[in-house]
C-alpha cells in the first residue's frame, strides 16, 4: 500500500496535466461558438498564458521548487538543443517546403496571420510543454533508480497522451490514427530534450519554432504540385528526415542526461 501512494505521488503529474488540459477544453468549448478569427485566436492565446501560469504555480507547490525561475531558466540549455537538434532540422527543412511549394496565400488580415502564427503558438509552446513535459515527466526525477528503459517509458506516455489528446478532437478515425502517430512522435521528441537536459524552456521554444510553419500551411491557398522539387522535398526528403528525427531522440532518451552527468 505504502509503495502504491508513494509511485502515486510521484507520478501525480500524470494525472494532473490530463485534469489540466480537461479543464482547458471546458473553458474554450464555452467560449468558441461566440469567437471567430482574430477575436479567438486572441483569446485562445490569453487562455494559454492564464492556464500555464496557473499550472507554474501549482508546479512550484507540488515540486517543492523555491521559484518560478527554478522551472523554467537556462541551465543545460545547449543540451537541450543539442537533443532538439532532429526538430530544428525537420523545421529548417518544412520552411524550405512550404516557401518552395507555395503557389499562393489565401487572403486574410494581418490581425488573424499575427494572432494564430505568433501570439497562439507562442503561447501553446508555454502552456502544452509545461502541462505535457514538466508535469508529465517531472516523476522521473523523483525516481530512485533511474536508466534508460525508465526514460523510455515515460517518453512512450509522453509519446501517447501528447498523441490522444489531439487524435479525439477528430471525426474521421483514419485522420485520428495518422494525428496520433505523428503527434505523438512530437511529444516524444519534446520529451527527449527535456529529459536529457530537464530544461523546459527548450522545448517551449522548439514548439513554438516548429508550430509557425507547420501552421502556416492552412493558410496556403494554392500548392505548386508541378514543381518536381516541391514534390521529392515533400514527399521524400520530409518524411526521411521525420524519422531521423525520432531515431536521434530515442538516442537521447537512452542516453544518460546531461544533468545527471554534472552532478555525479
Amino acid at each position: 500500500m505504502r509503495k502504491i501512494k508513494s509511485c502515486l505521488c510521484k507520478d501525480i503529474g500524470i494525472l494532473l496535466c490530463i485534469i489540466f488540459y480537461a479543464c482547458f477544453m471546458a473553458v474554450a468549448r464555452v467560449a468558441k461558438p461566440y469567437l471567430d478569427g482574430a477575436d479567438w485566436y486572441f483569446f485562445s492565446s490569453l487562455q494559454r498564458i492564464i492556464f500555464g501560469l496557473i499550472e507554474l504555480v501549482i508546479f512550484i507547490k507540488i515540486f517543492h521548487k523555491e521559484k518560478w525561475t527554478d522551472v523554467i531558466n537556462f541551465t543545460h540549455f545547449k543540451a537541450g538543443i543539442c537533443a532538439g537538434s532532429g526538430l530544428i532540422l525537420y523545421t529548417i527543412l518544412l520552411t524550405i517546403v512550404i516557401a518552395i511549394g507555395m503557389g499562393s496565400m489565401i487572403d486574410n488580415t494581418f490581425a488573424i496571420l499575427f494572432s494564430c502564427l505568433i501570439c497562439q503558438q507562442l503561447t501553446t509552446g508555454f502552456w502544452e510543454e509545461l502541462t505535457f513535459r514538466a508535469f508529465l515527466l517531472e516523476g522521473y526525477d523523483n525516481k530512485k533508480k533511474k536508466n534508460w528503459l525508465c526514460r523510455l517509458a515515460y517518453a512512450i506516455i509522453s509519446f501517447i497522451i501528447f498523441g490522444l489528446i489531439h487524435a479525439i478532437e477528430r471525426d474521421n478515425l483514419g485522420d485520428a490514427v495518422d494525428i496520433f502517430i505523428v503527434t505523438g512522435i512530437f511529444g516524444f521528441v519534446f520529451a527527449a530534450v527535456y529529459l536529457y537536459s530537464h530544461n523546459i524552456l527548450v522545448p517551449m521554444l522548439l514548439h513554438f519554432i516548429y508550430d509557425i510553419p507547420a501552421n502556416f500551411q492552412q493558410f496556403v491557398d494554392v500548392w505548386n504540385e508541378e514543381s518536381q522539387l516541391f514534390n521529392v522535398l515533400n514527399n521524400y526528403m520530409l518524411t526521411s528526415v521525420f524519422v531521423l528525427m525520432l531515431i536521434a531522440s530515442l538516442v537521447f532518451v537512452i542516453k544518460r542526461p546531461v544533468y545527471e552527468q554534472v552532478n555525479n
